[in-house]
């Protein structure tokens, strides 16, 4: 699914989402990714129930460049476990989770305003 034709310099932009994976800033991504505002990194998982605390690592060490993270669950919005909210908390990171769709939107809105945005995404189908 194209996502809007948002630009953004030096940032990442989410321009397409589907078939498992993502299109970000021009490039193809297969499977979850972390972007934060000019990077994109394999998540190394596709499913949303396969999240653990250690998935949030890089996010973790880009706190200080974080002011709300939102996680794009897959087709469905999820609930994240009580321990990945600990860990995100303790590094003072906001979270919303939502629908993959939503959260790639979203993302490109909030970076379009130059707000401080990261984001975990599960890819769907």
């Amino acid at each position: 699914m194209e996502v809007g034709s948002l630009t953004s310099n030096n940032k990442t932009v989410i321009q397409a989402y589907g078939d498992m994976g993502f299109r970000v800033s021009g490039t193809q991504y297969k499977g979850g990714i972390i972007t934060l505002s000019n990077q994109v990194i394999a998540l190394g998982v596709d499913t949303f129930d396969a999240l653990e605390a250690n998935h949030f690592s890089p996010i973790i060490k880009a706190a200080t460049d974080i002011e709300i993270l939102l996680v794009g669950c897959g087709a469905r919005a999820g609930v994240l476990n009580q321990t990945i909210k600990d860990h995100l908390s303790r590094a003072y990171i906001s979270v919303e989770t939502m629908d993959t769709g939503a959260a790639c939107r979203t993302v490109n809105v909030l970076q379009s305003e130059d707000r401080l945005v990261g984001a975990l995404l599960i890819p769907v189908e």
